[in-house]
């Protein structure tokens, strides 16, 4: 009976420790990796259309390990990428994907692909939202145009 007692302490111990912080750790490079890694991209700059849904492709080829890594302070909630992180690949493809339309101007969003101690800088930006006039809008143009 105190066998039963004990395992059953042992093994409430056991489960009090683990926390839901442990399940959900973030992933990501880890700053400590010092291996010298090649990166290569086919791109530095991804034109994204001013359209909700556009994509806009990059493909790049590492021998380790890979995380795509963002370079602005802000986090970017227009766009989305299909992949985060992987293994040594070759011409393997991000997708990029616009979650929202353009604005009145462009925006931006750095971005760089961190392996070992080495790292490659590219930005995705999207189009500005171009202005569609009917002639029900420009009715009244020549009140306001003087040339």
């Amino acid at each position: 009976m105190r066998k039963i007692l004990f395992l059953s302490a042992v093994v409430m111990t056991m489960l009090a420790s683990c926390s839901k912080e442990d399940e959900e750790a973030v992933i990501g490079p880890d700053p400590n990796d010092k291996y010298e890694s090649s990166i290569t991209l086919t791109a530095t700059d991804l034109d994204l259309p001013a359209d909700k849904g556009g994509k806009a492709i990059i493909r790049l080829t590492v021998d380790h390990e890979w995380y795509l890594v963002s370079n602005d302070k802000e986090e970017q909630t227009w766009l989305e990428a299909d992949l985060t992180h992987g293994v040594s690949t070759k011409n393997k493809r991000i997708t990029f994907t616009a979650l929202e339309e353009g604005l009145a101007e462009t925006r931006t969003a750095k971005f760089k692909i961190v392996s070992g101690a080495n790292s490659k800088k590219f930005t995705v930006t999207q189009g500005r939202k171009c202005l569609i006039l009917t002639m029900d809008d420009v009715q009244d143009f020549d009140k306001y145009y003087k040339p």
